[in-house]
C-alpha cells in the first residue's frame, strides 16, 4: 500500500510540473535524461530523472516521433502530431540528434538525409518526456 501511495504521489508530481519551467530533456545539468535511443515505432526511449521526496529517481519513457516531428520537404521539423515516420525511414539516434531519410515531396521517391536536435521539441517534464501537449508513456525504470 505504501508503494501505491508513493506512486500516486509521483504521478501527481509529474502532472503538476509545467513544461515551460523545464529544460530540454537532453540538456546538461541535473535534469538530463540518459540512455536516449530509438526503438520500434519509431519512438524515442529515454530514462529521465525526477526529484521524488528528496530522492532522485528515473522514469523510463517512450515517445513516438510522429507526435513531435514532421517531414517538411525532406527536412525534419518540430511539429505537434507531424507524422514524420509516415514519409521518413532509416531513422537513427545519436545523443539527442534524430537522423532520418525523408521523402523530398509526395511526387517523387527521392529521399534525403535530414537531422534534427530533438531538444528543440522535447523536454523533461517531471521525469517524463513531453513535446507540445504530448506526453510520453512512462514507467519506473
Amino acid at each position: 500500500m505504501k508503494l501505491f501511495t508513493q506512486l500516486l504521489s509521483l504521478l501527481e508530481l509529474f502532472l503538476s510540473v509545467a513544461a515551460d519551467d523545464t529544460p530540454p530533456y537532453g540538456a546538461p545539468g541535473g535534469l538530463q535524461c540518459r540512455d536516449i535511443k530509438l526503438v520500434d515505432g519509431p519512438a524515442i526511449w529515454a530514462s529521465c530523472p525526477v526529484n521524488f521526496n528528496g530522492t532522485m529517481i528515473y522514469l523510463c519513457g517512450t515517445m513516438n516521433i510522429n507526435q513531435c516531428f514532421a517531414n517538411q520537404d525532406g527536412f525534419l521539423a518540430a511539429r505537434e502530431n507531424g507524422g514524420a515516420a509516415n514519409s521518413c525511414n532509416n531513422c537513427q539516434m545519436s545523443g539527442t540528434i534524430l537522423q532520418c531519410d525523408c521523402l523530398i515531396n509526395t511526387q517523387t521517391t527521392l529521399r534525403q538525409t535530414s537531422h534534427i536536435d530533438t531538444d528543440v521539441a522535447i523536454v523533461n517534464d517531471g521525469g517524463g518526456m513531453k513535446c507540445y501537449n504530448q506526453t510520453a508513456k512512462i514507467a519506473l525504470c
